[in-house]
């Protein structure tokens, strides 16, 4: 059984969305649509960003078997640049490699929404589908085999010349002229939404957290000025991995309030406002524990984030930054989340009144 797609928004810098449900490019309330060929080759750039994309890759994946020209693609990537404001001669979102390919640069934060189709979708398949279910979704099929039939037989009677229009016309007709096919039909979309409902209905929420590549901790409500303390170990380098604090449990980086970030260039940053930014180059490297301290005041919401690598010394990765945009009217911190499909791992986690 084919289940619906579940497909991610994309959080770019300078609050743009690519939006894959709806194939458009978000700003605020505007939207705005792309050529499809230029759209596919923005969102498959955006899935591959952690590597240099060929032309003849984008070519095989956005074409398949049709034969383009390289100019084909070069407007794709004109279009693309345009719409995002981005500059070829100095990058902010598509960098070219000459004679190679291209390769996304710019940040990127993913976030899925709504979660219960893909939940659903896992654990039908992790499950054989429950008897209730098959009992409907057999009910709708044996229901519309009934309603095709009985629009066969009645073209059937048409002449040649007549069919499409005047089964048209008959189904047009009042309710009372077909009372067995409209039955029929009305027993299919009720049957339909209740099978629809078992398949579909919501999963746990332990479930959604995971599939959304996000874990969170709870923990005692925060509403003044404290310290948040944590180890956090890289599993590889580079990566795209966050850890951060929000008011509830937190689906994705969006609901992120302070943010420390183990970002796509191999360096430490964190959240400020709008961007992520970092005092100094910080690198990281794979199986190292770094340890944390985000001082946090949740009434001016800023915060100041510190990080000591393993012997070493501790670094300023950035003072006073803002809570993420969207974030700077919470009452209160209570959890913390980690985001990433090669997810940071998180220790020695614990929070202390005052700095």
């Amino acid at each position: 059984m084919e289940f619906p797609a579940h497909r991610p928004i994309y959080h770019l810098a300078e609050s743009v969305e690519v939006d894959t449900l709806r194939a458009c490019l978000r700003q605020g309330d505007n939207e705005h649509y792309l050529r499809q060929q230029a759209f596919d080759v923005l969102v498959y750039l955006v899935e591959q960003r952690q590597k240099l994309v060929s032309k003849d890759e984008l070519n095989q994946k956005i074409w398949k078997d049709t034969a383009v020209t390289d100019a084909a693609l070069s407007q794709c990537i004109f279009e693309v640049r345009k719409a995002l404001g981005d500059d070829s001669r100095q990058p902010r979102f598509i960098k070219t490699v000459p004679k190679l390919g291209y390769r996304f640069i710019g940040s990127v934060e993913e976030c899925w929404n709504p979660v219960s189709m893909v939940v659903a979708k896992e654990a039908f398949a992790a499950a054989p589908m429950e008897a209730e279910a098959q009992a409907q979704v057999e009910a709708v099929a044996k229901a519309a085999a009934e309603c095709s039939t009985e629009l066969v037989r009645a073209a059937n009677r048409l002449s040649v010349g007549n069919k499409t229009g005047s089964v048209w016309i008959m189904l047009r007709r009042p309710l009372t002229a077909k009372p067995a096919l409209l039955a029929s039909l009305l027993a299919a979309i009720v049957l339909l939404c209740g099978a629809s409902w078992v398949l579909y209905r919501p999963a746990t929420t332990q479930a959604a957290t995971a599939t959304h590549k996000l874990r969170n901790t709870s923990f005692a409500p925060q509403t003044g000025t404290f310290t948040a303390l944590f180890d956090a170990v890289p599993p590889d380098s580079p990566i795209n991995s966050t850890v951060g604090l929000s008011n509830g449990a937190a689906t994705c980086n969006k609901q992120m309030a302070a943010i420390a970030r183990f970002n796509p260039m191999g360096n430490i940053d964190a959240r400020n406002g709008g961007l992520y930014a970092a005092a100094a180059t910080i690198p990281y490297a794979a199986g190292v524990t770094y340890h944390f301290r985000m001082v946090v005041n949740v009434r001016a919401h800023t915060y100041s984030l510190y990080v000591t690598p393993e012997g070493g010394a501790e670094q300023t990765v950035g003072a006073g930054f803002a809570f993420r945009s969207g974030q700077n009217n919470i009452p209160n911190l209570n959890s913390l989340g980690i985001w990433g499909a090669n997810a940071t791992s998180i220790s020695k986690f614990s929070i202390a009144q005052g700095t």
